[in-house]
């Protein structure tokens, strides 16, 4: 019995190590500073952008029956049920969910109705990344904290690659505060492509406004 404790022991340690060596490689990688998300670099406000040495062409909409405004890749398509039912089995599946044409990249919106104010985003945040820590099979947790969006204040975000049937997935979550009530923005990607759309989805989810900006502020036009 004695055996079989140091056994499992020296498993989780080694785990733990493998985890921690993931995690500075991930650091190392994308340039970034230990509890520190790298900033976003990308305009998307021109009409192409470059991925993974692909132009992929820009939209606008608006989401959430007018609600919302965020620029997105014009190839990107909704998802339909089916693909969403087997992508996202849980009750909790988001009520919008763009992808690619692959079903590979996938950038979810979900107005959950759960109250909350802007002033409690921060706390909010802190509880989402706990339970996301103790329910999730988490490889890398990259970052959480908050950011400033364009025109509309605050939001909250986390950010990890966590491990699933079809291989490790990289995860951006941001939370902000839409009519009183918490919008969950989601983006997935292989951790693979997490080098090629990081910058992206950071860059995208800044451009995530209020129509009509949340006091009165015009929405910020892109280049033609």
């Amino acid at each position: 019995m004695q055996h079989l404790d140091e056994k499992i022991l020296t498993m989780m340690m080694e785990q733990e190590e493998e985890r921690r060596r993931f995690d500075v490689e991930i650091r190392k990688e994308d340039g970034e500073r230990e509890g520190h998300a790298e900033p976003a670099s990308i305009d998307l406000h021109y009409p192409l952008i470059r991925v993974n040495g692909q132009m992929i062409p820009l939209t606008d909409r608006t989401l959430l029956d007018d609600k919302i405004h965020v620029r997105m890749p014009k190839i990107w398509r909704l998802m339909t049920q089916q693909e969403a039912e087997i992508k996202y089995p849980s009750v909790y599946r988001p009520s919008i969910i763009y992808t690619n044409h692959e079903g590979t990249v996938n950038f979810a919106f979900n107005h959950t109705g759960e109250p909350i104010e802007e002033e409690g985003l921060a706390v909010y945040t802190e509880t989402m990344a706990r339970m996301l820590r103790s329910v999730q099979p988490i490889r890398s947790w990259i970052d959480e904290g908050m950011m400033d969006t364009e025109g509309d204040g605050r939001a909250g975000y986390c950010e990890f690659i966590t491990s699933a049937l079809e291989g490790a997935l990289y995860y951006y979550m941001m939370f902000k505060e839409l009519e009183g009530s918490v919008l969950l923005v989601s983006f997935s990607c292989s951790s693979m492509d997490m080098r090629n759309w990081k910058p992206v989805i950071h860059a995208m989810m800044r451009t995530i406004q209020y129509v009509g900006g949340k006091k009165g502020e015009k929405l910020r036009e892109s280049y033609l």
